[in-house]
């Protein structure tokens, strides 16, 4: 048994704790059974080829080999060498070999299992329809690139491992601080593989390059030793694995010591080569500029103007040499209609996926870029060391400004984006409860199966291209600096995003059929030459209790859920600290009634929930055992067991409870990170109010426990007086009558008509250019 303590009081408490709490535990001398020697996949399951036909449309290739353990290698790490050499997505490498000819998306290697008598190394590769189809001659290129690492002179792999040790140091030295619970239980993990000395870096460090160890581990990843197993719903598998019920083969790969070695190439072999033996990106300065308070958000706005917007916040609270960039581009165009949602998301995916192969070396130096897509516009985010954040900024702006380079991968994503929306179908009935919740719930809104009906095939590579340039070169640009970083060095992005645009050389004359259109209703119009805002997004206002329902679409899942939203009222702070303490207060009953008594389900939650200027307050159960109907029937009875149980709550314990909520909202956070989070959340909803989390825990002690009673009153449990939307999502096998009317409930039919017959909430003020008020700084 391993124990660690983790606590405010000295040692000497810690210790007489320990001591009374753990002496009685008996130490009966087990060991733990190791087999040395042995391992799952002896010989018999070597050289085998598995086909699995999954229930989604996924597609993989997964090589796998089977090795002694690596934990007492710990010092060297030798198959972190592998992971980095065959796992590396830039040119040259497996990943971009395989995107070039269309077969795969990404690739990852290195451990998947690790234990202390055996451990399993693996290259899985996420394919394309064409990459299933040839999947042997990429399986051929994988050991190609294993013979090239092994062929590769030991100065090369020393360089590889050296790099490797520097950047493993640079991470353990400025790890961000971590939650306790989370730490004292990955401690104890590690007191069961290291040795006290080493517990807490030794699974992060290396120590010493052995050269030797490395290719004995190559020596391993032969083709005579590969489980290779195929994923595809293409495949035609002769058996069905008697507990899932998954269908699937099992067969020799190949009566041949070397099954691949005499297939001839696909593709030319002479493109692949190993990575780079140096890393541009690499930190070398970590000076420190001066703290700022941590007490204080120091918001500084250095432009505001009809073209964009620039937050800057200075300084270094965490003593970490590391800054952040965050933009976000704001146009009509971005969700205008199901097809420029498409077109949105696609040209998302392809930035992304050009950065992953030309800044790959970036992200393993610590510096990551992620982009992502709102009905609002488009998000860009650079996160990492301040001494290289420049560079990496220039060339994510040139890899925008220049798509032509993108091309070749346009239909590979496009298919990836397709086949994700059509597999959304077979999501968890919980996540599939949440999605149908905004649909009905919130408009302009596009679902999923209206963006994979206007995914067609008569989108081409010059349409996506002419939506980016409008995109890009109209949109209203919006971006916050974040850290170690000074007033200079920020102008220096803010010019260079002020300016980011897509290249019109080679973008040609728009096309009008896609291009026209871009203005949904109540897009906002700005000055003369200023970018047209995207409508803000508005709630429907309930007037009653209503419920959506809809089937699970995966036959093959036979769970049912129910999503329950109370409509508590438009946003405000006084609102928002009534509700988050009726939040606090309703969670730890709602769990303990409806999941460990009741037992209704596995997944039970609850929590307050905040869209488009709207406060509720959601419960949700997924169960494989009850339909919808019962689950809604015993969360309405939960909540009127919870009134009962709030109006015998005593007053010092419903302080305690106003404490609670208190201390969460004041804490302070314990990451660069999660501070520039926080106020990127502000900026991008364009609600600037930096302090909120101090307004609403200034209200939170004036809230009495009859604030709440009556909340519960008439916005919970009175079915006259509530504003009530459930969905439930009924599972394969039960029985679902789409009635117009429920018991104290309408049952949405036409959820067109439903929005139209209700009213809105108002969209919340958006704040015009140059008329950022000194109070938010």
């Amino acid at each position: 048994m391993k124990l660690v303590v983790y606590g405010k009081e000295d040692l000497n408490i810690l210790e007489d704790w320990v001591t009374t709490l753990f002496s009685p535990v008996v130490n009966k001398g087990v060991q733990p059974l190791v087999q040395d020697g042995h391992h799952p996949y002896e010989p018999p399951q070597q050289n085998r080829e598995i086909h699995v036909v999954p229930v989604k449309d996924l597609r993989m290739l997964e090589l796998s080999f089977p090795l002694p353990t690596v934990q007492d290698q710990y010092l060297s790490k030798p198959h972190r060498i592998l992971s980095y050499v065959l796992g590396y997505e830039g040119r040259g490498s497996l990943l971009a070999y395989f995107k070039a000819m269309g077969y795969a998306n990404s690739l990852s290697a290195g451990i998947s299992k690790d234990f202390a008598d055996w451990s399993l190394f693996s290259v899985k590769i996420n394919l394309t329809h064409e990459g299933v189809a040839n999947y042997r001659a990429m399986a051929q290129a994988v050991f190609h690139y294993i013979d090239l690492v092994m062929a590769a002179p030991p100065d090369a792999l020393a360089t590889y491992f050296h790099e490797a040790q520097a950047l493993a140091t640079l991470g353990f030295r400025f790890r961000n601080q971590e939650q306790p619970i989370h730490y004292v239980s990955w401690l104890t993990s590690n007191m069961q593989k290291y040795p006290v000395h080493h517990v807490v870096a030794g699974p992060s460090l290396l120590h010493e390059h052995d050269d030797a160890e490395v290719r004995q581990l190559l020596a391993l990843l032969h083709p005579s030793r590969v489980r290779l197993t195929l994923v595809s719903k293409s495949l035609t598998p002769d058996a069905t694995e008697p507990w899932l019920h998954a269908a699937y083969s099992d067969s020799p790969l190949s009566s041949s010591a070397s099954p691949f070695s005499m297939e001839s190439p696909a593709i030319d072999m002479a493109e692949l080569h190993l990575p780079p033996l140096i890393n541009p990106f690499i930190p070398t300065s970590f000076d420190l500029l001066p703290s700022s308070d941590p007490s204080t958000h120091d918001m500084h706005v250095l432009r505001d103007d009809h073209r964009g917007r620039v937050w800057f916040k200075p300084g270094n609270s965490f003593g970490k040499p590391k800054a952040s960039v965050r933009l976000k581009i704001y146009h009509s165009v971005a969700y205008a209609s199901p097809l420029h949602a498409v077109l949105t998301e696609l040209f998302v995916s392809c930035i992304r996926d050009k950065v992953a192969q030309d800044l790959y070396d970036a992200d393993v130096a610590g510096t990551s870029v992620g982009l992502s897509s709102a009905p609002t516009g488009v998000t860009l985010h650079v996160d990492g060391y301040s001494d290289t954040l420049p560079l990496v900024v220039a060339k994510v702006a040139a890899i925008v400004a220049s798509p032509v380079d993108m091309e070749a991968s346009f239909a590979r994503l496009k298919d990836k984006l397709v086949r994700g929306y059509a597999n959304a179908a077979l999501d968890e009935p919980h996540v599939h409860a949440a999605a149908l919740r905004t649909w009905v719930l919130t408009t302009p809104v596009w679902t999923t199966p209206e963006k994979l009906d206007a995914a067609t095939d008569d989108v081409t590579w010059q349409h996506l291209v002419q939506h980016a340039t409008v995109l890009f070169q109209d949109g209203f640009k919006e971006a916050f600096v974040y850290g170690n970083v000074d007033k200079v060095t920020c102008d220096d992005f803010a010019d260079m995003y002020q300016y980011l645009d897509v290249d019109r050389a080679v973008v040609g004359r728009p096309d009008d059929n896609i291009i026209d259109g871009t203005r949904n209703d109540g897009a906002i119009d700005g000055d003369e030459g200023a970018p047209l805002m995207p409508s803000p997004r508005r709630n429907i206002r309930l007037d009653g209790n209503y419920v959506v329902r809809e089937r699970n679409p995966n036959p093959s899942n036979p769970n049912a859920a129910v999503l329950v939203l109370f409509q508590l009222g438009q946003d405000s702070t006084s609102l928002r600290a009534t509700s988050v303490l009726l939040a606090h207060l309703v969670k730890v009953p709602c769990f303990s009634t409806l999941r460990t008594t009741e037992q209704l389900g596995y997944l039970v939650s609850s929590g307050q929930y905040i869209a488009n200027n709207v406060i509720y307050l959601s419960m949700s159960v997924q169960s494989n055992k009850y339909s919808p109907l019962h689950l809604q029937s015993r969360l309405d009875a939960f909540c009127e067991s919870f009134r009962v149980h709030l109006q015998t709550l005593s007053g010092d314990l419903f302080q305690q409870h106003q404490a609670a909520v208190v201390a969460q909202l004041m804490e302070a956070p314990k990451t660069y990170e999660e501070e520039s989070a926080r106020l990127w959340h502000e900026i991008a909803g364009e609600t600037y109010e930096f302090d909120r989390r101090e307004q609403v825990a200034a209200v939170v002690p004036t809230v009495t426990l009859a604030d709440v009673v009556d909340v519960v009153d008439t916005k919970l449990a009175g079915v006259a007086t509530r504003h009530r939307l459930c969905v439930q999502i009924f599972a394969p096998t039960d029985d679902m009558h789409m009635d117009g009317e429920e018991e104290g409930a309408t049952v949405i039919v036409d959820r067109a008509e439903f929005k139209r017959h209700l009213g809105l909430f108002p969209a919340r003020t958006r704040i015009s250019a140059g008329a950022i008020p000194l109070a938010k700084l």
